[in-house]
């Protein structure tokens, strides 16, 4: 027989009259995890040695209730010393070390999983009717859920407007856990706009306020530098009060005691927020000579006095910020960058060029350094540091994955498409009619073992191994 893929499965099937679903593994408690947390906010998040992650992704339905879809529960399996999930003799994963936290549908584009206390917080797809009796699938809802898996399930929030690509961000203050969500969309229970900023008390007893409307950006979370302060700043933009046009105007919000102040004057001119770093507010503006093309400004946390930082910072795909010394800027198969301990107006240099790709898709940054991305062929790759040197960083590619296609959950800004950690990529992989999770180690990598898959199969797409 031919192995498929060394993969960590267990097929636990239940028949229904309705059709198939994969029941998860052992339902009784286990010990409450202990040691250190990492990987909030992805895919995959871990505690001592236990891994919780979602079990796979499926794009919204509007049509039937997502409750009792296996493909994208959330399910926890145990570790062994050498940090591999626990598996039978048999090679498959142990059902006896693995449990399904819950059965709402978690792998979707706002998937993102958070440990907090003896709390493991997780988002899924909204279950319930709006006022118009149409199942509002586009919300998203925030759930906790003790890590032992002890107790039920508590919704603590639902966003109000119907955008799956919601940003959100967890804080810990002096004062406690908070949620900051950035909601952008359309509110089907009132027919408008509704563009705010929210926060989640997630203290005592949960409660929510708004912290702004109108807000047409914000900067409250970021996968290429340390988490944002506990002062947060997010852009208004208002109708002027003769409707002659819209002013913006720059927002500094504190978490902690709930208390906003104005950062900035009010201007005719839009100011996109785009990094928040080493005491200072970064902010783009349409270039005075050119408006197709962008400045970088920034601001002082303290003072808002307000300069030119980078002028003609280019029509980026996308703009990093590293180690409050560099900005990292993709433009189709090229990497720029800006260094600016010293001076204000850098002009940008070409650190890389990949001549086997015509695009360099970000996936994330391992320790603020080394960046990780994924080409147009799928090709992932490493680009071993691009945070502090003028040479031409080494590039080595670790695999390309065949059965792979980023454009079934790749589409805006907000989407969790990839988890990242110091030794694995975590992914989505099409197997069957279903993307399951997936990851990809970035050490260690044989020509037999490349990639192994982490969970469940429903039935239907559950391989069948090859005659010899």
């Amino acid at each position: 027989m031919k192995k498929f893929t060394k993969i960590l499965i267990c097929l636990l099937i239940c028949v229904f009259c309705f059709g198939l679903t994969a029941c998860g593994g052992s339902k009784d408690l286990f010990t409450m995890p202990s040691g250190e947390v990492t990987g909030n906010g992805g895919l995959v998040v871990q505690k001592g040695e236990y891994l919780y992650f979602v079990n796979g992704y499926k794009t919204a339905d509007s049509t039937t209730s997502a409750n009792g879809n296996m493909v994208g529960a959330l399910m926890v399996a145990k570790l062994d010393g050498n940090g591999n999930v626990v598996r039978n003799e048999d090679d498959l994963l142990n059902d006896a070390y693995y449990w399904t936290m819950s059965n709402k549908l978690c792998g979707f584009q706002a998937t993102g999983l958070y440990i907090f206390g003896e709390y493991l917080y997780f988002t899924c797809q909204c279950e319930a009717q709006d006022s118009k009796l149409t199942w509002a699938s586009d919300r998203v809802e925030f759930y906790r859920v003790k890590l032992n898996n002890s107790g039920s399930v508590e919704k603590v929030y639902t966003t109000e407007v119907n955008n799956q690509n919601t940003v959100y961000n967890f804080f810990e203050t002096e004062s406690g856990l908070y949620l900051l969500v950035y909601e952008k969309g359309t509110n089907l229970d009132h027919g408008e706009i509704s563009n705010r900023l929210v926060r989640v008390n997630l203290n005592g007893k949960v409660s929510s306020v708004e912290v702004g409307r109108d807000v047409s950006s914000a900067v409250i979370k970021s996968e290429s530098q340390e988490k944002p302060e506990e002062n947060i700043f997010y852009v208004t933009n208002t109708k002027k009060a003769n409707n002659s046009g819209s002013e913006y105007q720059i927002w500094k919000y504190n978490i902690n005691n709930n208390t906003k102040t104005s950062f900035s004057e009010k201007q005719d001119e839009e100011m996109t927020l785009k990094f928040v770093g080493s005491n200072f507010v970064y902010f783009e503006m349409a270039d005075e000579l050119d408006s197709s093309m962008k400045d970088l400004y920034r601001s002082s946390v303290t003072s808002s006095s307000t300069r030119l930082f980078c002028s003609n910072i280019g029509n980026y795909d996308s703009v990093y910020f590293l180690n409050d010394t560099r900005i990292i800027g993709i433009d189709g198969n090229a990497i720029e960058f800006c260094d600016y301990e010293q001076t204000d107006n850098p002009t940008p240099q070409t650190l890389f060029e990949d001549e086997d790709a015509t695009a360099i898709n970000v996936i994330g940054f391992i320790n603020h350094k080394s960046l990780v991305y994924y080409d147009n062929n799928n090709n992932i790759k490493i680009l071993d540091d691009v945070s502090k040197f003028a040479e031409k960083p080494i590039m080595t590619t670790i695999a390309k994955i065949d059965n792979w296609d980023s454009s079934a959950y790749s589409t805006t800004n907000g989407e969790v498409k990839f988890d990242l950690d110091n030794n694995f990529v975590y992914f989505y992989e099409k197997v069957g009619a279903n993307y399951y999770l997936h990851r990809l180690s970035l050490n260690n990598i044989t020509e037999n073992e490349k990639e192994e898959m982490i969970g469940v199969y429903l039935t239907a797409d559950a391989p069948k191994e090859d005659e010899e």
